[in-house]
């Protein structure tokens, strides 16, 4: 059987007992009519040979399958698991494979062991065997052939693995989708089976899990299931006595002792230590390259770069909708860690699917086309190309804020798991909050809520009413809901009856605030909160507000502005030639609205302490930004790692996008009246 024939298969057994003629499959498929009565001949015979000959149900022209789910399930992986002997590969899947057999063999093969696996001729081999060949090369992997021993790719175990990676992400599903093996794919049936995928990644994901609350790692659903394939891979490889041998690379510490604890995890004592610091080696690389994987609170300095994008992006979204997303905190920080994610994926050549896209495109169309004429900001800032999969998920995080802005107050207490990232989750809860009337306490990926449900249930039962779920959570010790994270109309039915349900089974609760009370917290305490915040407002003085200065070009602005750091001791003067180089090396991203440049560099460069100065230029200055020259206003900062200091640039890029704020800034006579607008602005 061939993949077209088993596509046909699949189709009439996924819409079982609905009724087709030779033209509507002909149509479906793109094929003459006698092709697909070749196609329906085939399927004939192969059921009669399995004692299965009434499942294909034939009444004159019209064909429909005449099983059940469950018995389109049992066939389909009759032919799946029978191999190539049943299963006609195409050429294209016969070099997969091919290159699979080479990527994890570390000896020669012979055109007669392809021919075996295969199921055909040697001259088929040898044809794909040249195009895998030509393929390989383009990537410089050159396929070594022995007229007596046969084929070998003569490669570094470590770039055997990548490869490995590399080839199963060219199947195009999700790293979660491949390890649930959730689809009839013969590509992936013979990857589990050669890789010994079944046996490793329960144990793997249970390693993974441990080491996420160990270290207190933020990780996304997607990127949980990369590391998971990739942990997989490195299990198959080493019980298989194939080892890497790295050479020493600098790696940040913290991702040697994750690398170590994951794989002491796994390992126990079974592997020596001279393997496994080879190991450690090998994954801590990898997870450095992985933007999530992050741990709370750290890594605040490479946000600032993207933060500023995000805004920028921001900004022109607020201009397309009229209505002000800049505000919108939750949406800021979201969608910015979103986007490293999105950065580092497509450095690294990986892509990623989007579930919901087709409904996304559909539902949301207008949303969808705003995003498409803005999206060159992002594109032209990082230096990448968005597909549709990519601008869905930044999609639904738009969506999300929208739905955010019209949201009711919410009462029953409602756990949101989701299995497809955080910009899916978010756009759930927010679609949740605006039709019923629920307090959503926690949003989290299904992974987490598993690794931590069923140990310690009663937490559960104490803090949730009800858990909507976008994945089946069986045997949950509270009520839970599966959902679409679109939110049919049927879905919509099955909540509120849901809800209603769960409502009368709830205790009845004592009232626990009284109107007019009193709150814990002092007066005198919420305002040595407040005053611990930083407010850019609190860092200007006299000697750091320029105004009406004339600069030659962009370049000296940005001298200027940043001068009075350098006098205060704030930076070196290294830290000036690096806002500069800054620009030079990844443009002026950081004109993020009209006449106004937010100049920073790495504060490795020379930052001694946080700082802030305001420069306002007699004659605006081109930056080379397209759409936000010229610049009226350049702030220098000097920005060292903390929240505290995010929320800063939160609050100031706020107050610079406002038009009646940047008007108040041009027209204002002295120092004085800088600082108040600024205090002003902040305050709203």
């Amino acid at each position: 059987m061939n993949m077209r024939t088993y596509q046909v298969l699949k189709y009439l057994s996924d819409n079982n007992l609905t009724s087709y003629t030779v033209k509507d499959l002909s149509l479906k498929f793109e094929v003459s009519d006698r092709m697909v009565r070749n196609y329906l001949s085939y399927i004939e015979d192969f059921l009669i040979e399995n004692n299965m000959q009434d499942l294909l149900y034939r009444n004159g022209d019209k064909i429909s399958f005449a099983g059940t789910k469950e018995q389109g399930e049992e066939l389909l992986n009759i032919i799946i698991n029978g191999g190539f002997y049943e299963y006609k590969l195409t050429s294209k899947e016969r070099q997969f494979i091919i290159k699979l057999l080479l990527f994890i063999n570390n000896n020669h093969l012979t055109l007669s062991d392809f021919e075996k696996i295969l199921f055909t001729s040697k001259v088929t081999v040898y044809k794909d065997l040249k195009k895998v060949s030509d393929e390989l090369e383009k990537n410089d992997i050159k396929l070594n052939e022995n007229k007596r021993f046969g084929f070998l790719l003569d490669m570094d175990e470590h770039i055997k693995r990548n490869e490995i990676y590399k080839l199963i992400k060219t199947l195009n599903i999700s790293s979660k989708e491949f390890l649930e093996y959730d689809t009839h794919n013969i590509c992936i049936w013979f990857i589990h089976n050669k890789l010994n995928l079944n046996i490793y990644k329960n144990k793997v994901k249970t390693a993974l899990s441990i080491t996420e609350q160990h270290y207190k790692l933020l990780m996304t659903e997607n990127d949980f299931y990369d590391v998971t394939l990739l942990l997989c891979i490195i299990l198959s490889r080493t019980d298989n006595k194939h080892y890497v041998k790295t050479k020493k690379k600098n790696i940040n510490e913290k991702y040697i002792q994750i690398s170590k604890h994951l794989l002491l995890l796994l390992y126990g004592d079974t592997i020596k230590e001279e393997y496994i610091n080879e190991e450690v080696c090998f994954l801590s690389d990898y997870l450095m390259k992985k933007s999530s994987l992050k741990t709370e609170g750290k890594d605040t300095n490479q946000k600032i770069n993207f933060y500023i994008i995000v805004k920028s992006f921001l900004y022109r979204l607020t201009c397309e909708y009229d209505i002000n997303f800049l505000n919108d905190y939750k949406l800021q920080e979201f969608l910015t860690a979103h986007i490293i994610s999105l950065y580092n994926r497509q450095k690294n050549n990986e892509k990623i699917l989007n579930p919901y896209k087709e409904d996304l495109l559909k539902n949301y169309k207008k949303d969808y086309e705003i995003i498409s004429e803005n999206i060159y900001i992002l594109e032209e800032d990082l230096g990448i190309k968005l597909d549709d999969n990519e601008m869905t998920y930044i999609l639904m995080h738009i969506v999300a804020a929208l739905e955010r802005m019209k949201q009711n107050i919410d009462e029953l207490r409602v756990l949101v798991m989701c299995h497809a990232g955080i910009g899916t989750s978010q756009f759930l809860a927010e679609k949740l909050k605006n039709q019923f009337k629920i307090k959503i306490e926690d949003v989290v990926s299904s992974h987490y809520v598993k690794s931590r449900l069923f140990i310690k249930p009663e937490e559960f039962s104490q803090k949730y009413d009800l858990i909507i779920t976008t994945t089946p959570l069986m045997g949950a010790p509270i009520p839970w809901i599966e959902v679409n994270p679109i939110l049919t109309n049927e879905d919509v039915d099955k909540i509120n009856k849901t809800l209603n349900e769960v409502s009368r089974n709830l205790p009845i609760k004592e009232e626990t605030t009284i109107k007019n009370k009193t709150p814990l917290t002092s007066v005198k305490e919420k305002k040595t909160n407040e005053n611990s915040k930083i407010l850019f407002s609190t860092l200007l003085k006299k000697e750091n507000i320029l105004l009406d200065k004339d600069v030659e070009d962009w370049k000296s602005s940005i001298i200027i502005a940043g001068e009075p750091l350098l006098w205060e001791k704030k930076i070196t003067a290294d830290y000036l030639r690096a806002m500069v180089n800054n620009a030079l090396d990844n443009g002026p991203y950081f004109v993020f609205a009209p006449g106004i440049a937010l100049a920073h560099a790495n504060p490795k460069y020379g930052v001694i302490e946080l700082g802030g100065s305001f420069l306002r230029l007699k004659e605006p200055v081109h930056f080379g930004h397209k759409k936000n020259d010229p610049v009226k206003f350049v702030i220098a900062l000097s920005v060292l790692e903390g929240k505290d200091n995010l929320d800063m640039i939160f609050k100031l890029m706020n107050t610079l996008c406002s038009k009646k704020a940047f008007e108040e800034l041009v027209n204002a006579k002295d120092y004085m009246e800088i600082i108040d607008i600024f205090k002003k602005f902040e305050k709203q």
